[in-house]
């Protein structure tokens, strides 16, 4: 059975649709175009770190129910972190909010890679932007986008030249839908966050999905929280402080009083400093996120599972 780090943390809330990012404490973010490898002109939103750059970067995808505040909460903790976030909005430009209530089938998964690799493309004229240092990261459908541009799916669809994102992040993708075990994988480092009490997008799908993978040499990891259902990370401001001082520890070293989705964050910001070679030395705008006055515990209470 697929590796499952298992994390006892609580709350999950349905999604909402998004507002523009005005609360206190959201970072600013530039409106831009772009466009689509499927030719069509499409609309996101930048958030970039103080400073000149270049920066690291990540592609946002939003789910079916299109932007939701969790989604600029994101990127405010990712800005923060030394690290640029487009979210791409892949619905208003063709004339849809979100597509639950039309079928997912409206606006699919195919469409979603072109609008991703899109992104990527325009992420690398940014000046602002370190062109090799781009990840991706989908929630829902935009997750399933997030892992399809992974698999086999990305080669069926683009051309072999067009650019590749360094790592890729999934929110709860449905595996059991696009991607199959017989399907070659890359060479894209991929981190998947779920709820094990998710009947949307179910874990269990992803977990014999990924053994297949990981037999055929692909670098993915599946965290699995118990409890927790689709969107669990739709929820209020979290407990984990912006203050960032050391390097991240390799796994992170996590506090039993975090909720999921402080868990999911650390988690996401020790893959994306792994694997997108942010630099920790000297001066550098980046360190570690941690709970102010809540040190980790030397033994916590998180276990791996096979």
């Amino acid at each position: 059975m697929f590796r499952l780090c298992i994390a006892i943390l609580l709350l999950a809330i349905a999604p909402v649709l998004d507002r523009p990012a005005r609360a206190q404490g959201m970072a600013p973010a530039e409106t831009v175009m772009f466009k689509s490898l499927s030719g069509e002109v499409i609309t996101g939103r930048l958030f970039l770190p103080p400073g000149g750059g270049p920066f690291p970067a990540v592609v946002g995808l939003h789910g079916s129910g299109g932007y939701a505040p969790a989604h600029d909460r994101w990127a405010t903790r990712l800005t923060a972190s030394g690290y640029a976030m487009l979210l791409v909005d892949s619905y208003t430009p063709r004339g849809y909010r979100e597509i639950v209530s039309v079928g997912l089938s409206t606006i699919p998964v195919e469409l979603r890679v072109k609008d991703a690799v899109g992104a990527l493309e325009y992420l690398q004229t940014r000046k602002e932007i370190n062109p090799k240092q781009i990840a991706v990261l989908g929630w829902s459908q935009g997750a399933t986008t997030a892992v399809a541009t992974t698999a086999t799916m990305r080669q069926a669809l683009i051309a072999k030249t067009a650019p590749h994102f360094a790592a890729a992040i999934a929110l709860y993708p449905r595996c059991n839908q696009y991607m199959t075990d017989a399907q070659p994988v890359g060479d894209t480092p991929l981190l998947v966050l779920m709820g094990a009490a998710d009947s949307v997008t179910p874990a269990a799908a992803c977990d014999t999905l990924f053994d297949a993978w990981l037999s055929k040499g692909a670098a993915v990891s599946l965290i699995v929280y118990p409890g927790m259902q689709h969107n669990f990370d739709f929820t209020a401001p979290t407990t984990a402080m912006l203050d960032r001082a050391q390097p991240i520890a390799d796994p992170p070293a996590l506090s039993p009083s975090w909720t999921p989705v402080d868990d999911a964050e650390v988690r996401a910001l020790s893959f994306l400093d792994k694997r997108l070679g942010l630099d920790l030395g000297a001066g550098s705008v980046k360190s570690p996120l941690y709970v102010k006055g809540n040190p980790a515990p030397s033994s916590g209470n998180l276990g791996v599972v096979r």
